[in-house]
Order: C-alpha cells, then sequence, then structure tokens
C-alpha cells in the first residue's frame, strides 16, 4: 500500500487487529490481496541501506537488487556480487517478501539476475529479472531489465506478464549523480482483466561529499496518483560502519538502517514506521564472488 492512493480505513484497521489475532492473518492477506489486486507487483527488490535512507532507489547504488528499479546502477558494481534479502511486512508472514540477487562484471557490460517472492500460498507474487548496464563515456550509465512476473492465487490458478524498466545515472561532478528512471515504460497487464502495473517515473540526486557522508532527494511518480518525495541520508563513522535515516511522505514514513562490513562481505539491517501499521523490517547479506 502507498499512502493516500492505496489506504483504506477499514483495510488498515483490519490488518492492524490481525496483528494480534493470529487466526485473523489469512483473511488478511486475503483482503490485501483482493483490495489491492491492481497494485500486484508493486514490491521491488531493494537493499536494508535504500529501505533506511526513506526507501531511496538511489540510497545504495552498489548493491545488486537494485538492478530491478535501477538497472543503471549496476555499472558501478567492480566485482562479482551476491545478495540475499528478506523483508517482514507489518510483522505478517503472509505479507514476507525475499529474494536473491548476483550481477557479474564482464568486460563490456555489467549483468544481472533477480529471483524474489511475496506473498503465501493463498496469494503470491513472482519476480524473474535479467538487467544489463554499461557505461557511456566517462560520466553516463544506462541499464535496462526485463521482468517475468507471475500471480498466482489458491484454487483461482495463475498469470504472467512481463515489464520493461529502463534507467540513467549521470555524473555531474565528482561528489553529485543525478538518475531517471522509468518502471514497467512498456505498460504492462496481468490477468483476464487486463489490471495495469504501477508505471513509476523516479528522478532523483545523490550527493556524496565525502566516503563517509551521504545525501539524497527523490521524487517517485506513479503515472496515475500523486507523487511520493523522499529524503535521506548515511553516515559511516568508521571504516566497516554504516547508519542510514530517512523519510518518505504519501504515507509518512521514517526509517533507519545499520550496515556492517566484515572481510567485504557487508549484513545490514533496516526498520520503517507506519502511521497506522506496525514497523517493517528488512535484513540482507551481500558477499563478493571470488
Amino acid at each position: 500500500m502507498r499512502g493516500k492512493r492505496r489506504e483504506n480505513s477499514p483495510l488498515v484497521a483490519i490488518i492492524a487487529i490481525s496483528t494480534y489475532i493470529p487466526p485473523m492473518h489469512y483473511l488478511t492477506a486475503l483482503l490485501v490481496s483482493l483490495g489491492t489486486l491492481f497494485a500486484a507487483f508493486e514490491r521491488m527488490p531493494s537493499s536494508p541501506l535504500q529501505m533506511g535512507m526513506g526507501f531511496s532507489t538511489l540510497g545504495s547504488q552498489n548493491n545488486p537488487s537494485a538492478m530491478v528499479t535501477h538497472p543503471a546502477s549496476m555499472s558501478l558494481l567492480k566485482t562479482p556480487s551476491v545478495q540475499l534479502f528478506y523483508s517482514d511486512s507489518y510483522h505478517l508472514s503472509e505479507l514476507d517478501f525475499s529474494g536473491a540477487a548476483v550481477a557479474v562484471p564482464l568486460s563490456f557490460t555489467v549483468i544481472g539476475a533477480t529471483s524474489a517472492t511475496f506473498g503465501s500460498s493463498l496469494y503470491r507474487e513472482t519476480s524473474l529479472s535479467l538487467a544489463a548496464a554499461r557505461e557511456i563515456g566517462n560520466n553516463l550509465s544506462v541499464g535496462m531489465s526485463v521482468t517475468s512476473h507471475e500471480l498466482t492465487i489458491k484454487n483461482y490458478g495463475s498469470t504472467r506478464t512481463f515489464a520493461l524498466t529502463v534507467s540513467a545515472d549521470y555524473e555531474i561532478a565528482a561528489d553529485l549523480r543525478w538518475a531517471l528512471l522509468y518502471r514497467n515504460v512498456n505498460s504492462p497487464r496481468i490477468g483476464t482483466s487486463e489490471e495495469l502495473l504501477p508505471q513509476v517515473v523516479t528522478s532523483g540526486i545523490l550527493f556524496s561529499p565525502s566516503e563517509q557522508l551521504t545525501a539524497s532527494l527523490e521524487v517517485e511518480k506513479d503515472l496515475l496518483f500523486t507523487p511520493r518525495f523522499k529524503f535521506g541520508g548515511g553516515w559511516s563513522p568508521i571504516p566497516g560502519l554504516r547508519f542510514a535515516a530517512g523519510f518518505a511522505t504519501n504515507p509518512s514514513q521514517a526509517t533507519a538502517a545499520i550496515q556492517i562490513t566484515l572481510k567485504g562481505q557487508k549484513i545490514s539491517y533496516a526498520v520503517a514506521t507506519h502511521p497506522a501499521l506496525p514497523v517493517s523490517q528488512m535484513v540482507a547479506l551481500q558477499f563478493h564472488l571470488p
């Protein structure tokens, strides 16, 4: 759910109550599924640092899972990387989101693949993505991802569609980057009712005055709904330790994250509040391949 354009007071109340009454979990999952079916596949792979910086797409560009929404960011990866992630939404196991991503730099491009699942046995979204990115000159990177989305509802069968996402990343200065992303540019539709998947355009800047400090500002616009603004910052007081905090509008959410790097391997955790529901959490492990 994404704020004013998704929020439904009775639905929010049911979700809140179900966190304390376990038998209602299945009813909640079904209601969420049916109540937001037109917004299927809104949940995209990300990293805890991105979540911690106000759900910023630009908040952590050096992780493989960003390839689905910002494929151009893969060009920043210099070694083969793997990321495993898990997200717990509102303490409801029926809304679990998990997956894995891998990116491999080649001589002429960087390629990657991602697999992710959301939901439960009643309602499940499964996504498989392939992405590629490359640098053009010294300042510009471009990328594209193709994703197969499969929606399965128990006793009703499954359906599938394909989505195309493109993005560009431009280095304005050594400490300033600008990015433009267009998710689901091919207007994919799913199901017999041909529901349109969210088409989202995001533009933002990432300011990095030093290796210890970063700040991001983004505007995310679903073509059918009001914009969402995202603000975030990151701070690394010592090598191997990084903190992040952020805020996003529509709905108003405060976020925070921590990342620990041990021998080149990254362990990260993030938490996000919600004005009417319990907190959401995310954890990820990223490591480099030889």
